[in-house]
């Protein structure tokens, strides 16, 4: 894997799991553009996701058998949530899926806190918050 996007991918699986999900293991990695760097089809045989649609994937799914726990990471360089038509196509794909699922935007840098969705009062939501440690 090279690029700075696959670098971000190592990088979540280097960093992010040990430290929030230690339990989760990676089933998915897009790494390139052609086929995916990893990808444990029985994994998602057992959890019920249609593996025809993996060119929809986002870029890293991790998931915690202990806990019951899907993580789908989309990992990106610059900038964008995971969007709202983004998460439904997401909730559309892994809706046979019966475990818990968290959504993750990766950054390698935080972008400016103007693109951050706001709250009327112009704070960031309180998942934003804990994001940048306010």
């Amino acid at each position: 894997m090279s690029g700075k996007h696959n670098k971000l991918e190592i990088a979540i699986v280097d960093e992010f799991v040990p430290r929030f999900t230690p339990n989760a293991k990676p089933i998915f990695l897009r790494g390139g553009l052609k086929k995916p760097f990893l990808f444990d089809e029985p994994a998602f045989a057992k959890l019920g996701v249609s593996v025809s649609g993996y060119g929809k994937f986002p870029d890293v799914v991790l998931y915690d058998s202990k806990k019951k726990w899907l993580f789908l990471i989309e990992a990106v360089a610059i900038k964008d949530f995971i969007s709202p038509k983004r998460r439904l196509e997401l909730e559309n794909l892994f809706e046979k899926c019966e475990v818990g699922k968290a959504y993750i935007t990766a950054f390698w840098i935080l972008p400016p806190i103007k693109n951050m969705q706001m709250t009327s009062r112009g704070k960031p939501k309180s998942g934003l918050r804990r994001c940048l440690r306010i």
